[in-house]
C-alpha cells in the first residue's frame, strides 16, 4: 500500500469523522504513523500485514479504539508490552489469532478491564 508513506495523502482530512478503517492485507510492516490523526478512530484492522510490534504511541493517540485486530501477522512475544496493552482504555475486543512467534500473552491483558472479546488462537 503506498499511501502510508506519501505525505500528500490528506489523512488529516478524515481527521474529525472517520471511526473505522482497515488496512488489512496491504503488507505492512509497521503501522503508518499517519493514524496518530484520527483521534476518533474506534475499529482498527491491519490483519494479515508483516507487522512485528505495535507501536507504543497507539493507546494515547487513539484514546477512543475500541476494536483492534492484528490477526495474521508476524508479532513477537514481546510485541505487546504491557507499557502499550495498559493504556488500551477503552478496548473490547482485541485481536491477535495466528501470530505464529506470539506464543505467550503478556500478563497485562487480563488487567484491561474494558476487554470482553479476545481472539488469540494459534
Amino acid at each position: 500500500c503506498a499511501w502510508p508513506s506519501d505525505p500528500a495523502f490528506p489523512i488529516t482530512a478524515l481527521s474529525s469523522t472517520l471511526t473505522l478503517l482497515s488496512l488489512s492485507e496491504n503488507r505492512l510492516d509497521t503501522i503508518p504513523p499517519q493514524i496518530k490523526h484520527l483521534t476518533l478512530l474506534q475499529h482498527l484492522a491491519l490483519d494479515a500485514n508483516l507487522l512485528s510490534q505495535v507501536p507504543a504511541w497507539l493507546p494515547a493517540a487513539l484514546p477512543s479504539l475500541n476494536t483492534l485486530t492484528l490477526s495474521r501477522n508476524a508479532l513477537l512475544a514481546n510485541s505487546l508490552p504491557a507499557s502499550t496493552l495498559l493504556f488500551l482504555t477503552s478496548i473490547t475486543d482485541l485481536r491477535v489469532s495466528e501470530n505464529p512467534s506470539l506464543t505467550i500473552l503478556p500478563f497485562e491483558l487480563f488487567r484491561l478491564t474494558t476487554l470482553t472479546r479476545l481472539r488469540a488462537a494459534a
